[in-house]
């Protein structure tokens, strides 16, 4: 058995009472066609902000402000565990770029239609949207790595 831990960061962007939502092209996990927060691993000495900020512009385009932290995850995984960060954010610049190619589409939805979607991960996301939604977050210095910038 392999005991890894991998650090996760997923960023639940709410507009105008929508969250981001981004359709997986990849089929790397098996996550191909469903639907998932702009999501990824915190590379080796990356602050878990700036990696939430760069996942969200690479997979959605949008250029994102973190907020605060909704909720941290424990997950056993086949290889181990993972622990994933779920962190508020805002849209900094609505003038969004090209995402990146393994990302179908990028759009908005309600918290009804997201339940209705095809998503990665349905028992892990639904609670941090309704907490994002009732802007129910912790502050960002509960991060020990996070430093206003």
């Amino acid at each position: 058995m392999i005991n890894n831990t991998t650090l996760f960061v997923s960023t639940v962007v709410v507009k105008d009472s929508k969250l981001l939502v981004v359709q997986e092209g990849k089929n790397n996990y098996g996550q191909l066609d469903t639907w998932n927060f702009p999501a990824g691993h915190v590379e080796s000495g990356e602050r878990l902000v700036d990696a939430a900020i760069r996942e969200a512009k690479e997979e959605s385009g949008y250029t994102v402000a973190i907020d605060g932290v909704l909720s941290v995850l424990l997950k056993s995984t086949d290889s181990g565990m993972s622990l994933v960060v779920f962190l508020l954010g805002h849209i900094a610049d609505d003038h969004p770029v090209a995402h990146e190619e393994g990302i179908q589409q990028v759009d908005f939805v309600t918290l009804e239609a997201l339940e209705k979607l095809n998503l990665r991960f349905p028992d892990d996301m639904i609670e941090p949207a309704r907490r994002a939604l009732s802007d129910k977050s912790y502050s960002l210095d509960i991060i020990m790595d996070y430093q206003e910038a």
